[in-house]
Formats: C-alpha cells, sequence, structure tokens
C-alpha cells in the first residue's frame, strides 16, 4: 500500500495499523488483499462523503488515512489534547462497540 499512495495518493490508502484499526468492522487486522480493499473502500467513500460538503474538495483517501493515523496515535501518546474535541458517531458504530465489551457467556459444565 506504501508504493500504491506514493505514486497515486488521490486514489489509495497506506494501510497504517492505526487507521486501520480506526474503522468499524475492521479488527481484527488481516495483511490480505481482500481486506485492503474493505479498507480502501471505507476511506474513499468517507472522502467522498467529505468532498461532498467542503468547498475546496481536496479530501484525497490518502488524506483520510493520514487524519485517521494522526487521530490514533494522538489518542496513545497525548489523549488530554484531544479532550475539547466531540466526536459524532454513528448508531452502527456504538453497536459494535457495546456488542465487543459485552462479557461472554459461561458454558455449562457438567
Amino acid at each position: 500500500s506504501a508504493v500504491l499512495v506514493a505514486g497515486a495518493p488521490q486514489l489509495s490508502a497506506f494501510m497504517a495499523d492505526e487507521a486501520v484499526e480506526s474503522i468499524p468492522g475492521l479488527v481484527p487486522i488481516k495483511y490480505t488483499l481482500k481486506h485492503y480493499i474493505l479498507y480502501l473502500d471505507k476511506v474513499r467513500e468517507c472522502a467522498k462523503r467529505l468532498n461532498k460538503y467542503d468547498l475546496v474538495k481536496d479530501w484525497t483517501p490518502h488524506r483520510i488515512e493520514q487524519c485517521l493515523w494522526t487521530w490514533a496515535v494522538a489518542q496513545q501518546i497525548k489523549p488530554l489534547l484531544l479532550k475539547g474535541i466531540v466526536l459524532l458517531q454513528s448508531k452502527t458504530v456504538d453497536k459494535e462497540k457495546s456488542a465487543a465489551t459485552r462479557p461472554v457467556k459461561r458454558q455449562k459444565t457438567q
């Protein structure tokens, strides 16, 4: 993915672990072409949505990937910098998080 981004940043995104983990439904990360295509489709869709409302229309998959990476690293290194920023999350993201944190039922043993 690094070579693709170097040649065509307007069409591709680097598959950084932090960026991939930031997208719901892509964890655990798999280093396969199929997983990269799923990631790239979601990043391209995000760029398309942002360009719809941005007058400059300069959102690319690579720029989205850089934003996701920056956000993830900032959360790890200096979370206080992000304290005042409010995120709008969709209901599907909230459902996935609650399902992931739900305790596992114990199996009956005989």
